[in-house]
């Protein structure tokens, strides 16, 4: 009974669901809770691919569950977003719906979005403008942690 008390207790006492890594919570997300067309305004679950794309799930013009990258801009600058971060996105214009198979026929790979390895970043922004200026836009809320308030069904904001 005493070598009880000694033991170090890994016990969640909050009672909340915690995540191992931020795609682990994305598929939780994608899996568990209720998916919605876009829409102008909507709050959506997401996952950096680059510090300006962000991967989303939502549904098709024919109900169908898809993840569709998002242009996304931070809502002030000093929310620190790195590529893999779990995030709250805002829809601010909703335009077509891209797969990252039309990003691959296309021949773009979102982890080499980054800027940093580019020789020639005039032509390369000017590429990436074209197309992307028909893809949904919005706005990183917030950084999500890993961890799911049971009570509410929503997860903690990293303040």
């Amino acid at each position: 009974m005493i070598f009880n008390f000694f033991k170090k207790k890994n016990k969640n006492t909050s009672g909340n669901l915690f995540f191992k890594s931020n795609q682990d919570a994305f598929e939780y997300t994608q899996r568990y809770f209720t998916n919605y067309k876009l829409e102008v305004k909507s709050v959506y679950h997401g996952i950096c691919l680059t510090s300006g794309l962000v991967q989303i799930h939502c549904l098709d013009n024919n109900n169908n569950n898809i993840l569709t990258p998002v242009l996304c801009e931070k809502k002030t600058k000093d929310l620190n977003i790195q590529t893999g971060d779990f995030v709250l996105v805002g829809i601010e214009e909703v335009k077509e719906l891209m797969t990252l198979e039309t990003f691959k026929k296309l021949g773009i790979k979102p982890e080499k979005l980054n800027l940093k390895d580019k020789s020639n970043k005039d032509e390369y922004l000017s590429n990436l403008k074209k197309i992307f200026s028909g893809i949904t836009k919005g706005v990183i809320l917030k950084k999500l942690t890993l961890e799911l308030d049971i009570k509410t069904h929503q997860f903690i904001f990293d303040e």
